[in-house]
């Protein structure tokens, strides 16, 4: 008798988990970029990044430049595709570029940051990417494109794993897809008892599609912590749960030290394509878990990076009732998982609204 392997599928730009690293540019030739395949035919005019801190910053030049043999050329893509501006902490910038570039659908393209007169006395520190993400581990190679690269005192370009934060900018305000200037990990800790007392995503699920289960990413800080897995069908605030999947501390791993990122699977339920559904965390008792989220300066940056926005509530009497509250700024570190789809909904098929594990 065959054996059927489910086909595991997550919504479109999902990120289970952030950290951060940074780039020091301190010396002449210190260079950080980023790498795209441009998304869509359009203008690009901006280039954003994210500065974390400074001393005696010095100019430092945006440039849109082409790409051979993998890396930035140090050729600007058009004339005069760069731009400049000063370095402050704690700031996204987004900087005009002199000429905007006509860009092409799926042409190579890098964002490059470059403090051409910078000496040991002068810093510069950006977000340069992100170092974990479960989406690479599980695509295999460890190396995704779009991808950051750097190119510091060894004086030639080498890769970085995780999304770049080096992200050029199209003149509709579009930012290039899957590139954002400073996303964050905040750890929440909370409990049956605290306010809020439930927290999860929200999505409008873009095609019909087969839900089958949650990948996670939980921290017991208590071996007793206990919680439940909900899907919910509506943006109801008492709307009945179509999923409970209950989880006992120690299920997925017997200690407090660390977060543990399991897939749980549940029967096959159809989620329809333009209707709206949440999956949440729900602590059972009085001992804390702790979640993830990731934040992001804008909508309009959480919105490269994912379909699903945070969501959280207090709950009445500890029942399924009470109001949401949606941020559109950040998602927790949980995803629903899909075995099977159809283009039959609103979206018509035009993207792949999906992603395909492994891929």
């Amino acid at each position: 008798m065959p054996v059927e392997f489910a086909s595991l599928r997550f919504l479109a730009g999902f990120t289970p988990q952030f950290s951060l690293a940074t780039a020091l540019l301190d010396g002449p030739g210190d260079r950080i970029g980023s790498r795209f395949v441009a998304q869509k035919t359009g203008i690009i005019d901006r280039i954003a990044c994210y500065c974390t801190a400074v001393a005696s910053p010095v100019t430092t030049e945006a440039r849109l430049e082409s790409i051979s043999a993998s890396y930035p050329t140090g050729t600007l893509l058009g004339t005069n595709t760069s731009g400049t501006f000063t370095p402050a902490a704690s700031t996204v910038h987004v900087v005009p570029l002199t000429a905007s570039y006509a860009v092409q659908a799926g042409e190579l393209i890098a964002a490059v940051l470059n403090a051409p007169t910078a000496t040991a006395t002068n810093t510069q520190t950006f977000n340069l990417r992100t170092t974990i993400s479960m989406e690479l581990v599980y695509a295999g190679s460890g190396f995704l494109y779009p991808s950051s690269c750097q190119n510091l005192t060894a004086g030639a370009w080498s890769s970085s794993p995780g999304y770049p934060c080096i992200v050029p900018v199209y003149s509709d305000g579009t930012w290039m897809s899957r590139g954002v200037t400073n996303p964050a990990s905040v750890s929440v800790d909370f409990n049956n008892t605290t306010n809020p007392d439930e927290r999860g995503n929200r999505w409008t699920q873009p095609v019909t599609a087969e839900c089958i289960g949650a990948w996670l990413n939980v921290r017991q800080m208590v071996s007793g912590a206990n919680w439940n897995i909900k899907l919910y069908p509506t943006t109801s605030a008492d709307a009945a749960p179509w999923v409970t999947y209950p989880i006992v501390g120690n299920t997925f791993g017997d200690g407090t030290a660390n977060s543990i990122t399991p897939l749980i699977f549940w029967n096959g339920i159809e989620l329809k394509g333009g209707e709206d559904y949440r999956l949440t965390y729900q602590p059972t008792n009085a001992n804390n878990i702790r979640v993830v989220r990731s934040t992001f300066a804008s909508a309009v940056q959480a919105g490269t990076m994912s379909q699903m926005v945070g969501t959280s509530r207090l709950r009445t009497s500890d029942g399924d009732a009470g109001a949401w509250t949606d941020v559109a700024t950040e998602y927790v570190c949980l995803v629903p998982i899909f075995r099977s789809l159809t283009t039959s909904s609103s979206t018509g098929g035009r993207r792949p609204a999906l992603r395909t594990l492994g891929t």
